[in-house]
């Protein structure tokens, strides 16, 4: 019995990441693979693990209080049927996709694997799946677009193999070198994410102990060296060595192109719009996809970046998670994302970092929660439907394993004495 629930997880899951690419349009675009969520929705016994695993009661009751300030955002702003059935849609798919993983992936743990297979073919096969209209149209670095996912993908399923294998080293230095090439070929955000993963592996699989002299050591070389990549990645980029146009384009805006938070505000124009027009509407925020009703926003960024060829797309830019919710929903909404989003990687740490057990699911977690950390403040807050339930659902079901295993270690310590 317990074998067949195994092989219908892993089947499911299988199913779910094969159908991410496959759209349905219903007001807006459905992943096929959230219509399976769905539809399965009814037989998951939802009470049960929202009693067993507080990462779900966390992400449902944060989800739920983030909808009803939406809502009350949304009347306030008078938002017009599309836009407001798209922004719910959003919040009740992201819970639904999470609780469907984690319903799946806690039946068979191992079934990540599966998952991640099925979802390197499709992606490599495809391209990433994605919601979102800000990178749908940021579509100038192929290498960005085309390439990372699936690269990513199997990079994680590399490290998986390797940690079951003790290849420990191994993993940190393919994290490093392919964070460098990432940094070389203008997907700096996702070179950042896997440089930072294998400083997190060293001084785990080094048993370095954290405190806070050396949390302050560690910062400070850490910031160092990355400042002297800086120096190193823009004098490259000028003299056409390495970097595509997106790169090029940046630094030539720059006033101080050694300056890396300069580097920050042109790449991500966005997030600074949408500071502007948080500013306007602090409380209760924009409503759903945020609309530019009378262009402020769209002459503002051609102000800001100097250009005529910023597009109007009629409504408020936004490039970060965190942001977009304040944008969307106000202080409130802001609020609520927050203390998802940090409670999860909390639990990561405390329950499956610091875990006395090297698991081969470690690398691949350790790259999703500083993806996950990076789309806080600079990724588009359409990633609640893509990437962000698959996040979830591995931390929460992995914590509550880790936990479980500690307790069963420490009564074991117990009993010996």
């Amino acid at each position: 019995m317990k074998k067949n629930r195994s092989s219908n997880s892993k089947t499911a899951l299988i199913a779910y990441a094969l159908t991410t690419n496959i759209y349905i349009t219903v007001v807006g675009r459905l992943m096929f693979s959230e219509i399976i969520a769905l539809l399965s929705f009814p037989f998951l016994n939802f009470s049960f693990l929202y009693k067993k695993f507080k990462g779900v009661k966390i992400v449902i009751n944060g989800l739920i209080f983030f909808l009803l300030v939406q809502v009350i955002s949304d009347v306030t702003n008078g938002s017009i049927s599309r836009d407001y059935l798209r922004g719910w849609s959003l919040m009740l798919f992201s819970i639904i996709s999470t609780v469907f993983l984690v319903r799946h992936f806690s039946k068979n743990k191992e079934a990540v694997v599966q998952f991640l297979f099925a979802t390197f073919i499709i992606q490599l096969l495809f391209g990433e799946a994605d919601l979102d209209l800000d990178i749908i149209s940021e579509n100038s670095n192929l290498f960005k677009v085309r390439f990372v996912g699936f690269l990513n993908t199997g990079l994680m399923l590399t490290a998986y193999y390797l940690y079951v294998y003790k290849k420990y080293f191994l993993v940190i230095s393919l994290f490093l070198v392919y964070g460098l090439v990432c940094l070389a070929l203008d997907a700096r955000s996702n070179g950042l994410i896997f440089i930072f993963s294998a400083i997190l592996l060293f001084i785990k699989n080094n048993n370095i102990k954290i405190n806070k002299v050396r949390l302050f050591l560690i910062s400070i070389f850490t910031l160092f060296f990355l400042y002297l990549g800086y120096v190193f990645y823009v004098n490259s980029v000028v003299s056409g060595v390495i970097g595509g146009r997106n790169s090029r384009t940046q630094i030539s805006q720059m006033s101080n192109p050694y300056n890396p938070f300069e580097l920050l505000y042109f790449g991500r124009i966005d997030a600074v719009i949408s500071v502007f027009a948080i500013m306007d509407k602090p409380f209760l925020g924009h409503g759903s996809w945020a609309k530019d009703k009378s262009g402020k926003y769209y002459f503002l960024e051609k102000q800001l970046t100097g250009s005529n060829l910023v597009s109007d797309r009629g409504f408020i830019k936004n490039h970060s998670l965190l942001l977009g919710a304040w944008l969307y929903a106000g202080v409130f909404g802001f609020i609520s994302i927050l203390y998802i989003v940090i409670s999860l990687i909390r639990m990561f740490f405390k329950n499956i970092y610091n875990s006395n057990q090297k698991s081969p699911i470690l690398p691949i977690l350790t790259v999703m929660v500083m993806n996950m950390t990076w789309a806080m403040f600079f990724s588009p807050f359409g990633l609640l439907r893509t990437s962000f339930p698959i996040f979830a659902a591995l931390i929460i079901v992995y914590s509550n394993h880790y936990l479980q295993l500690n307790l069963i270690a420490q009564n074991n310590k117990i009993h010996e004495k």
